[in-house]
């Protein structure tokens, strides 16, 4: 098993020397939590939230377990602390979620939210 520390995944989202290794090991690899807090805060300082869009394999398995652990993940306050890191905020974590994907599709988000909520009504 493989485990990527924050700097393969940088390297990948910067198409840096060694970008091509963390490709072929992408598929089986894990990222631990604490590499996770580390790349999720620097994405943050560098891109913003309004950059980020949460990705996952939904079509062979459902999500609700990794929602709901992005949902409840913070950036340890000594990462945000020691590096300025922002930290992942509840408005953050709605556009990493699914609000910067209707953007990017040019939908309006608050026209969305309503639809959805009707029909749940």
């Amino acid at each position: 098993m493989t485990v990527l520390d924050a700097s393969a995944v940088l390297a990948l989202v910067h198409d840096e020397p060694g970008a091509d290794v963390v490709v072929d090991e992408l598929r089986s690899a894990s990222l631990g939590a604490a590499n996770l807090a580390e790349v999720i805060g620097k994405l943050l300082f560098w891109c913003g939230e309004d950059k980020i869009i949460y990705g996952s394999e939904t079509p062979i398995w459902h999500p609700q377990w990794a929602l709901k652990a992005f949902s409840d993940f913070q950036i340890p306050q000594d990462l945000v602390d020691g590096y300025g890191y922002p930290q992942l905020t509840a408005q953050a974590k709605r556009k990493i979620l699914g609000e910067n994907l209707l953007r990017l599709h040019g939908m309006d988000v608050e026209a969305t939210k309503t639809r959805l909520a009707s029909r749940t009504a």
